[in-house]
C-alpha cells in the first residue's frame, strides 16, 4: 500500500485556509495529512510572539472536517519537535504534545465538531532519541495521557491515538 501524502501548512499564512481547502479537494479521499500545527509553528518561530494568533485560524479550519475522508485524512498535528529541540525532557515534550492536542480538540469542538470526530482528524508526533527504552516508554506514555485527555473531554478512545515517532533533531549532533 502506498503511504499517504503529507502537505505541511505549518506557517499558517493568510492564504492557509484557501490552500487547505484546495488541497482537500485535490486529494479526494486519498490518505493524507495536512499537518497543520499552529502551536508548533509558533514555538519554533523566533518572530511570532502571540500563541493566540497562532490558533486563531482553527475555527475556520473546522469547516473542512466534514469534507475529510474518515480514518484516512488528518487535518491537525500536535508535534513535540520544537519543544524537544529547545531542550525539553521526554515528560515535558509529552505534556506539550497533549496540551496542543487538547487545544485543537477544544477549538474544533467550539466550532461545532464532535470531539470524537475531531480526535480522528488529529495526529500526535513525538520526537525520540537514541535511548530505545526511554523512547518506547515515552510513546506508550503519550498514548496513555492522550486516552485520559479524551476521557476528560467526553470522548471514548475507541481506537488508539495516531502517534508518530520522529527522530529528534538534537540527537543528530
Amino acid at each position: 500500500a502506498a503511504r499517504g501524502t503529507e502537505v505541511s501548512l505549518l506557517g499558517l499564512p493568510d492564504a492557509a485556509l484557501p490552500l487547505a481547502e484546495w488541497t482537500v479537494e485535490a486529494l479526494g479521499d486519498r490518505p493524507c495529512s495536512l499537518g497543520i500545527d499552529p502551536l508548533a509553528s509558533w514555538a519554533g518561530s523566533p518572530t511570532t510572539s502571540d500563541p493566540g494568533r497562532a490558533v486563531a485560524l482553527l475555527p475556520s479550519l473546522a469547516r473542512l472536517v466534514p469534507r475529510l475522508s474518515p480514518g484516512r485524512q488528518r487535518l491537525l498535528r500536535a508535534d513535540g519537535a520544537p519543544w524537544h529541540a529547545a531542550g525539553a525532557t521526554s515528560a515535558w515534550t509529552i505534556a506539550c504534545v497533549a496540551a496542543a492536542g487538547l487545544e485543537y480538540l477544544r477549538a474544533l469542538a467550539a466550532a461545532g465538531v464532535d470531539v470524537g470526530v475531531a480526535e480522528r482528524r488529529l495526529e500526535l508526533v513525538l520526537p525520540v532519541g537514541t535511548r530505545l527504552l526511554e523512547s518506547v516508554g515515552a510513546l506508550r506514555a503519550l498514548r496513555l495521557v492522550w486516552a485520559r485527555v479524551l476521557e476528560d473531554q467526553g470522548a471514548s478512545p475507541l481506537r488508539p491515538a495516531r502517534v508518530f515517532a520522529t527522530f529528534a533533531s538534537r540527537e543528530l549532533t
